[in-house]
Order: C-alpha cells, then sequence, then structure tokens
C-alpha cells in the first residue's frame, strides 16, 4: 500500500481530460534539495542537538559505573555484585528507553511537517499539470526505465523554492527549540488570569493565519478581521474592544495589553529566544571542513552553520549559529551573520549585521523584550548593501526576494516582507511587519511604518514617509507620502 501513497496523492488532485504526457517525480529530492525541506533537515538537527545535550553525560557516566563495577568484582560479594549489577542494568534499559523516545519524538516531527509540505506541493504539481498538458504524475520510484526530459522534479523543486519565501509555514521556529509542555494553566498564571479546573496542553503560539486548533493566537487589531474569520485556533488572546468580533467557537482570554501579553506567552513556549548574547562557541573557520570556499582572517564559525561551495567570506566576519548559506555567495568583512537562511548568488556587503533580535519591547517600570522566535530569509541573487542591518522576525519570518537590491545603511525591522526585485536605496527605514510587493522602488532616506501594505510596481520618493497602505502601480511622494502628481502640485513643482 505504501509505494502508492504519492501515485494516489497526487492522482486525486488532476482531472484527465485531453491531457498527453505522462511525465515523474522524486519526492525525496525535493524533501532534501528544496529550501523548505533543508530547512526542514536543519531543524531536526538542531532539536536533536538541543534534546541530547544531556544524554552524553548519562552514557559516560554508565561507562564509568560499568567499569568499576567490573574492577569490583572479586572484592565484593557475588549477592552484591548482582543486586548493583541489575541496578545498572536497569539504568541502561530507562537510558535506551528515553533515547528510543527522542528518536520516536524527533521521526513524528519529521512526518508532521513532510505532510505540510506534500500539501503545499499539492497545488503546485496540480498548477503545472493544468499548464503543461499532462495526463499523469508518477512518483520515480515506481518509474522502472523513464527519459529524463520527462522528470520534472527540479522543475518543481524551484516553483517550490520561489513559493516557499512567502510561506512562514513552521519555519518561524527553525532556530529555536520549543517547550513542549505548555498547559492552558501556564499561560494563565503567566498573565495572572484565574486557573482552569481542566488544565490542557496548548501546542504552540502562532498568528491567526498559521494556527491550528492546539494552538494559541492573538488579535489585537480590525486590520486582521479577515485573518480571524479564517483561523482554525480555538483559543485567542485579545482585549475587551475586540470581544464582541471574536466568532463563538473561539475561546477568549481577555487581556489589557494584548501584545505584552503575547510576549510573555511566546517566552513560555521558547524561552531561549530571549537570550541574543554573542555566540561563545564560534571557531576558527575549519578550512578542511570548509574546503570549496575562500575565507580573509580571523573568520569565525558558530554551531549548525552550512555554507555552499564557491561561496567566499571576507576578514573579520562572525558567522555565527544556525545559518545557511547557498552555493556562489559573497559574504564581506566585519559581517556578523546569526539564525538567517541566504540564497544563491546573494552578495552580503561589508558590515551588515543579519539576524540579531529586533527591537520589540514594551516600556514599563521594568522595560519587558518581546522574544523573536523567526529567521531571515533572503533569497537568490539579492544583494545586501554596507552596515544594513536585518532584524529576524518575532512571531514570523523576516523576507528578502529573490533579486532584491538594498543600498548601504537599510535598516529591516522585525517580520517585514519584501518581494522580488526591489530596488531600495540608502538609508531607508522599513518599521516592523510591513509587507512590500515585487519590483518596488524607495528612495533614500524614506520611512514606512509598521503593518503597512505596499503592492507591486510602486515608487516611492526619497525622503517619504509611508503611513498608509500604498495600491499596486502607484508612484508616491512627500510626508504623508501621497499621489506625485498631487505632490508636485502642492509643493508648485513641475512635473
Amino acid at each position: 500500500m505504501k509505494k502508492f501513497f504519492f501515485v494516489i496523492f497526487f492522482l486525486k488532485f488532476l482531472t484527465l481530460n485531453s491531457y498527453s504526457e505522462i511525465v515523474y517525480v522524486d519526492i525525496n529530492i525535493i524533501l532534501n534539495k528544496s529550501n523548505i525541506g533543508k530547512s526542514l533537515n536543519t531543524y531536526l538537527i538542531k532539536i536533536k542537538e538541543e534534546k541530547s545535550k544531556g544524554y552524553k553525560i548519562i552514557e559516560d557516566n554508565l561507562i564509568k559505573k560499568e567499569k568499576s563495577l567490573i574492577a569490583q568484582k572479586n572484592i565484593i560479594t557475588k549477592e552484591e555484585f548482582e543486586k548493583q549489577l541489575n541496578s545498572l542494568s536497569q539504568e541502561v534499559n530507562q537510558y535506551r528507553s528515553n533515547k528510543k523516545k527522542l528518536q520516536n519524538e524527533i521521526n513524528q516531527i519529521k512526518i508532521e511537517n513532510t505532510k505540510k509540505i506534500l500539501k503545499i506541493l499539492n497545488p503546485i504539481i496540480t498548477k503545472y499539470v493544468e499548464e503543461n498538458s499532462i495526463s499523469l504524475v508518477m512518483p520515480k520510484k515506481n518509474i522502472v526505465v523513464g527519459k529524463k526530459n520527462l522528470d520534472i522534479t527540479n522543475k518543481i523543486i524551484k516553483i517550490l523554492n520561489d513559493q516557499s519565501l512567502k510561506l512562514d509555514f513552521w519555519m518561524k521556529n527553525i532556530f529555536f527549540i520549543k517547550n513542549d509542555k505548555v498547559y492552558i494553566n501556564n499561560i494563565l498564571n503567566v498573565l495572572k488570569l484565574k486557573k482552569l479546573k481542566k488544565n490542557y496542553k496548548i501546542n504552540d503560539i502562532k498568528e491567526l493565519d498559521f494556527a491550528d486548533k492546539n494552538d494559541i493566537t492573538f488579535f489585537h487589531s480590525k486590520k486582521y478581521i479577515e485573518s480571524l474569520k479564517k483561523t482554525k485556533s480555538k483559543l485567542v488572546i485579545t482585549n475587551s474592544k475586540f470581544t464582541e468580533i471574536i466568532p463563538n467557537n473561539i475561546k477568549i482570554i481577555e487581556v489589557k495589553n494584548v501584545l505584552l501579553s503575547v510576549g510573555l506567552v511566546t517566552s513560555l513556549f521558547y524561552p531561549s529566544a530571549l537570550d541574543d548574547s554573542f555566540d561563545k562557541d564560534v571557531i576558527p573557520i575549519n578550512k578542511s571542513k570548509f574546503n570549496k570556499i575562500n575565507t580573509g582572517q580571523n573568520v569565525l564559525i558558530g554551531k549548525n552553520v552550512k555554507i555552499g561551495k564557491n561561496c567566499s567570506i571576507g576578514h573579520n566576519s562572525i558567522i555565527e549559529r544556525n545559518v545557511v548559506i547557498g552555493e556562489n555567495c559573497q559574504i564581506g568583512s566585519n559581517v556578523i551573520i546569526k539564525n538567517t537562511i541566504i540564497g544563491k548568488n546573494s552578495n552580503i556587503l561589508d558590515g551588515a549585521v543579519l539576524g540579531k533580535k529586533g527591537f520589540g519591547f514594551f516600556p514599563g517600570k521594568v522595560n519587558t523584550r518581546y522574544p523573536h522566535i523567526g529567521a531571515v530569509i533572503i533569497g537568490d541573487n539579492v544583494e545586501i548593501g554596507s552596515n544594513n542591518t536585518i532584524d529576524r522576525g518575532s512571531l514570523s519570518n523576516t523576507i528578502i526576494g529573490d533579486g532584491t537590491f538594498l543600498d548601504n545603511q537599510v535598516h529591516i525591522a522585525h517580520n517585514v516582507k519584501i518581494g522580488k526585485n526591489c530596488i531600495i536605496t540608502g538609508q531607508v527605514g522599513f518599521a516592523g511587519s510591513s509587507t512590500i510587493g515585487d519590483r518596488v522602488m524607495i528612495g533614500g532616506q524614506a520611512g514606512i511604518s509598521g503593518h503597512l501594505t505596499i503592492g507591486d510596481n510602486v515608487q516611492i520618493g526619497g525622503g517619504s514617509g509611508v503611513i498608509n497602505n500604498i495600491p499596486s502601480n502607484n508612484k508616491v511622494m512627500g510626508y504623508p507620502a501621497r499621489n506625485i502628481r498631487n505632490f508636485l502640485r502642492d509643493n508648485k513643482i513641475n512635473d
């Protein structure tokens, strides 16, 4: 039954009309070589490393106990020896059982997230079939003989890679291990609310669009009303202003300050995300391990770092933990990168800082930091100018699309999404959670407020202050930014 899974999986989405061709795909290659598949593998490695830290110590102690017991065999009584041997055997069995449970847990995470990737593949393959007059898609493992030109694996990977940058998916916590022991009363306790008699487990905290039924989410602005209507979550953090518009099937946790509460709850799930200190584990780059790259002097590399072939890294640069760099990338001197995935053929100029936490905090008697559990995702053929700072996401990823060029001294805050082939000139600043379309051009020293949507092909003049959404194909300038003809008229400048 298993060998026909993918045939059934794809066939149920296809309509066989007058299509004329049969093609095949290699699912395993897609899962291993696509950007999103590589990210899953990196995530699994990170989980295993984090959760296996104590096992080496336990294993070493068991070996010491075994050697000690063997040494005492002829000294202690037979009864005492057997007693200690039985005790040691129980410890060994428990150790093996715990390791097996850990592996099963990791396997389950892999299965769940592989299913999610396959869900994304569904419409991609279906659309490809419809556009190319294909009659049937077969898994490669079921093909005995097949022409290479019928293998669409690489074409599907390219489409998937193009789309995956816009998908937060499970990737938001790719570098931060989740606490799996969070219950509703843990959440209510940290929010200083009354506990429930029935305590139940909460899987994760996610934004409205990505939350499942066992996740907790939040609602703090009418901007997200459509996402609220579609969310699968059954538990939402909000305040009294919005309780009446929350659907009846969703339980409400009412608080005074939604975002502050979300920060506290996120800390329960991802306590390590609050730590943004320098990476103590960095070491001088091992040139035998990274033998297909060129490096300057004093290059340091942290754990969980992958660098593609034909890359170069300049003097005094530090690649801290949790970084994936694609092939043919140029990393300048004095660059710091962490919690970041960079596509192929990209260029990071001198002095850039990528993947540090953003400026998310809540003022009070004691300022409270907001956890940042997202990553920075940079596409293919991107250029990041000198002294750029790109903050990692808070609950979702910060994303720079393929072919986008950033001039020097650009600042990009957490959760910002910039599309493909954009041109951003010097000293432009983006506040958090704004979304920028494809082929957008922004002049120097412009400022983009938070939680805005700027459409495709928009042009923003230098020095402008953008405080409202801008539909596609518009040219704006001024403060507040408005239609460029109106700006020129108001300032008596000839068009």
